[in-house]
């Protein structure tokens, strides 16, 4: 019995010795009992990954501790009753990857944007014990706040969900258009789990350090103290390894467009409005500081006075600012809305930290082109008759610089009708010109009022009606009469009928034999001319030889 007493209390020494490394001062200064001793070895090989020791009684059998009659060992978690709710436990980072414009880099300085990528695990629960989502880019149940650390940036971070719903529960969580403030390398923030919170901190080792951080020196370093394994045994958050209350940092503070107005429902093209903007701080607690509000319009609109950028020392919370802005407006480009895209940047204070926001809107004016559709009424100079096609012709052209839609064409009153109940004529673009007509049929005669309406869509999907009396005087249809020939003269008309003809021919046979007598004397008289210019022609020869 004695050799076993002194073979234990050299194992009791060795211990001791193994679990002080390289301690100066010895880790028994102040007295230290066996229990004490077995979870400092169970901590030092848990943090080393080796295989945990049991220790032998005197008997050879397992040692129990002797505040509990469970064999277990200390961190292991007894099994939970079905009628106990299941607690969520800590949530530990075992993945994290520092991108830049996509690729993986091994520094990062204060002027680059990097995405940082955590992988997240949790042990202790199921998905389906968190949330109802699916795996993807669903995050029900679980939000991340982001924390003031040695970043800025990440405020909206991407949260997808890896693990299936009978599977410990995995998150992958990108925090984009990060930046590193030059200082330290602490990476914060708080994960939400449904009612439960937590800190989780993460040290990017990525970033260049210009001056290596100090340690703060210890005037009796290690003097009686466990030494710190990292990680968190006692119930704190990951990577702080105290038991100290987080302190969380206050809701981002926002501004936003709470309203705005331009005068109306739509703004004309080529004319002057004022547009009134009003913005706010969303947060309840905080200031913002250094306000500076920039004013971008697009195609189509454009500031008529001072310039686009306003500044503001400070706006309190849930306070409001309203501007008024004299704008002018031009032609849009392909008849589209333009838009005014409004840009905030701002500082605020929170747990003696200056942090820097900025964020963006954009609103929409809706502009439409001035109708300058001309129509002419009808010139009506000719009368209308019962049962006849009557058509009422509308000359125009349209002088504006945008397309008219859906023109149409109706007729209403009573005591006619028409060849259509509304006749389409389309869209009519820009500089087009002619003439609208309607074609009516009145029934009665008399004074036929009625009137024609012509509708059609400005740019604006806006419908225009115009409409236009008009006046005729129906009249009756005339049917010109047939002359009535009594029987008695179309009886002596028969009856002179052939001496009628017996007369005509006579005339003419003695007109035919007059004109054939005058021809032939005419022949006869040239025939003898030219015998008598013939033997003049001979005894002239003849004279001439003698």
């Amino acid at each position: 019995m004695r050799t076993k007493s002194v073979n234990k209390n050299l194992a009791l020494l060795l211990a001791g010795l193994l679990i002080a490394g390289g301690v100066q001062q010895p880790v028994f200064a102040k007295r230290t009992d066996e229990k004490e001793l077995q979870n400092l070895h169970i901590l030092k090989q848990n943090e080393q990954g080796e295989p945990e020791q049991t220790q032998n009684s005197d008997d050879g059998n397992p040692a129990a501790d002797p505040g509990t009659n469970d064999p277990a060992q200390p961190d292991q978690k007894p099994d939970n009753p079905s009628d106990e709710p299941v607690k969520i436990g800590e949530t530990s980072v075992i993945d994290t990857l520092v991108l830049v414009d996509g690729q993986v880099v091994d520094s990062i300085d204060e002027k680059q944007d990097a995405e940082i990528q955590v992988v997240l695990n949790n042990k202790t629960v199921k998905t389906s014990q968190v949330t109802d989502s699916k795996p993807g880019p669903d995050s029900e149940n679980i939000s991340i706040d982001r924390l003031s650390d040695g970043f800025r940036g990440g405020d909206h971070p991407e949260i997808i969900l890896e693990s299936a719903p009978d599977q410990k529960l995995t998150l992958k969580v990108n925090f984009k258009n990060v930046r590193w403030r030059g200082k330290d390398d602490l990476f914060s923030f708080q994960l939400n789990l449904g009612d439960t919170t937590q800190k989780i901190e993460i040290h990017i080792r990525e970033v260049n350090l210009s001056k290596p951080e100090e340690p703060v020196p210890d005037d009796n370093p290690g003097a009686g103290e466990i030494p710190d394994f990292g990680g968190d045994y006692g119930g704190g958050s990951y990577g702080g390894g105290t038991s100290d209350p987080v302190k969380i940092n206050s809701a981002t503070p926002n501004l936003i467009v709470s309203q705005y107005s331009f005068g109306g429902d739509n703004v004309k093209a080529g004319s002057k409005f004022e547009l009134t903007l009003t913005f706010g701080n969303t947060s309840k607690n905080l200031n913002v500081e250094n306000v500076v509000m920039s004013i971008e319009p697009e195609g189509g609109l454009s500031i008529a006075d001072g310039s686009n950028t306003f500044y503001f020392d400070s706006l309190g919370p849930k306070a409001e600012k309203t501007l008024k802005i004299n704008m002018n407006s031009t032609t849009p480009e392909n008849g589209a809305s333009p838009a005014i895209n409004i840009a905030f940047r701002y500082e605020y204070v929170d747990n003696d930290q200056r942090m820097e926001k900025t964020s963006s809107e954009k609103i929409v004016i809706p502009v439409i082109q001035k109708d300058r559709m001309e129509i002419t009424e009808p010139s009506i100079t000719e009368p209308a008759y019962i049962g006849q096609e009557f058509v009422l012709s509308f000359p125009y052209v349209n002088k504006g610089k945008g397309t008219l839609y859906n023109v149409a064409l109706k007729a209403e009153g009573e005591g006619f009708s028409t060849l259509v109940p509304v006749q389409n004529l389309g869209n009519f673009e820009s500089g087009k010109s002619g003439s609208m007509d309607f074609v009516i049929i009145p029934e009665q005669p008399g004074e036929l009022k009625l009137k024609v309406v012509i509708t059609y869509e400005n740019a604006d999907e806006k419908e225009i009606k115009k409409e236009y009396p008009v006046t005729l005087m129906v009249q009756e249809m005339m049917v010109p009469e047939t002359p009535v020939v009594p029987e008695q003269q179309v009886e002596q008309s028969s009856s002179k009928t052939p001496w009628i003809i017996a007369a005509a021919a006579v005339i003419l046979g003695g007109l035919g034999f007059f004109f054939y007598r005058k021809k032939k004397k005419k022949a006869a008289n040239q025939s003898l001319s030219s015998n008598q210019d013939l033997e003049s022609y001979f005894d002239d020869s003849a004279k001439k030889d003698e």
